[in-house]
């Protein structure tokens, strides 16, 4: 069993999911085993209020390549789509009437159709979309994934198709009981997941480098923005007496950033705290839920994952777990995808704040 770290929206990462999208020339029949009747057609993915076309594309891409990699739905081939469009003198827009986009559908053996659009705004983007079935004229699907930059494209994608593929198909899915696992192998991918997040989070050392009156002070690390806001550490430094190695007390960290870092220091006993003396990190208080699972995957893979990993955190020396709502990180994400073919999209958030520390995929072959 193999488990691979893959950051979101890495060069590696996009070029995959090309190379994976070229695989929907191949025959509908080879690529999912779905039933004949779960098939969507995805006719648009627009662009709109400062999001680029090729920004749009791309998520287009991003969903098709997840939906067929999971195999729950049947996508219509884009080359198929695109010959009725061309033939009915249809664009290829979201701005399709409803009686259009169903029409669209019928002529393609299509259940559903789906149309979604890109927008940028302050504050990132959202990824809208909205799915008919073409059998009632009914709207099947409406939903929408916020994300906060363009480097999270690939994982909003990703959580939009998920919304649609658990709308559209989900119960039956799950009803089936066709997913397996085997608990030795997703234990052992819970190990490898630890070892990840320990090395995402390593005990962090630097030093303060000016400490004021107040006991507000600054502070080094060789990754000026390796910590994070109430993220807690033990001082130490030199005697001044005995000129040896002492404790001295604490410092909790309030701000990191490209520019450097501050703090607030507080004495333990013994000599000041001063200029230049060590700090290092106190082991990090973690939370992590069960995590979320995808259509077809047992509840129990997203439970056993992630207390597993809570236990193997609990042999890592960086890291604790937290009692109730005392935590300092929070782990939070998905497992999908059939046996042997797994991805894990993990969250590290700051519990106190909530905001997004780190985001990366593992893939998989539990």
């Amino acid at each position: 069993m193999t488990i691979i770290s893959r950051p979101l929206a890495s060069a590696v990462a996009l070029a995959s999911y090309a190379l994976f999208a070229m695989t929907l020339s191949l025959p509908l029949a080879a690529r999912a085993e779905a039933p004949p009747d779960a098939t969507v057609a995805l006719a648009a993915f627009d662009a709109r209020e400062g999001a680029t076309a090729d920004e749009a594309a791309l998520v287009a891409d991003l969903m098709t390549a997840t939906l067929v990699n999971d195999g729950k739905l049947r996508v219509v081939e884009r080359a198929q789509l695109a010959k009725v469009m061309k033939e009915q003198a249809l664009a290829a827009s979201g701005a399709m009437s409803d009686a259009v986009q169903i029409k669209v559908a019928q002529l393609v053996g299509a259940r559903w159709i789906f149309v979604g659009t890109l927008q940028a705004h302050k504050k990132g983007f959202a990824l809208n979309g909205r799915a008919i079935d073409s059998s009632s004229g009914q709207v099947a699907f409406a939903d929408s994934v916020q994300i906060d930059s363009k480097d999270q494209l690939t994982a909003g994608a990703r959580n939009l198709a998920h919304k649609l593929q658990d709308k559209l198909v989900g119960g039956q899915t799950a009803a089936s009981g066709v997913d397996d696992y085997d608990v030795t192998q997703v234990k052992e991918a819970a190990r490898q997941l630890a070892q990840q997040i320990a090395m995402r989070f390593p005990k962090l050392e630097g030093h303060l480098v000016e400490v004021l009156p107040n006991n507000s002070a600054t502070c080094a690390f060789a990754d000026p923005k390796a910590g994070f806001e109430g993220q807690r550490f033990t001082v130490s430094g030199r005697d001044s007496v005995s000129e040896e190695e002492t404790d001295k007390g604490y410092f909790l960290l309030t701000s990191a950033s490209d520019k450097g870092c501050a703090g607030k220091v507080k004495r333990s006993g013994g000599d000041e705290i001063g200029n230049g003396d060590r700090i290092r990190a106190l082991p990090l208080k973690v939370s992590m839920p069960a995590l979320a699972v995808g259509a077809g995957t047992d509840p129990q893979v997203g439970q056993i994952l992630s207390q597993e990993t809570r236990e193997s955190l609990r042999n890592q020396p960086g890291f604790e777990l937290a009692e109730k709502d005392d935590g300092q990180l929070k782990l939070v994400g998905r497992v999908g995808g059939s046996r042997g073919h797994r991805v894990i999209e993990v969250q590290a958030l700051d519990a106190k704040a909530g905001t997004t520390l780190q985001r990366w995929d593992l893939v998989g072959s539990f």
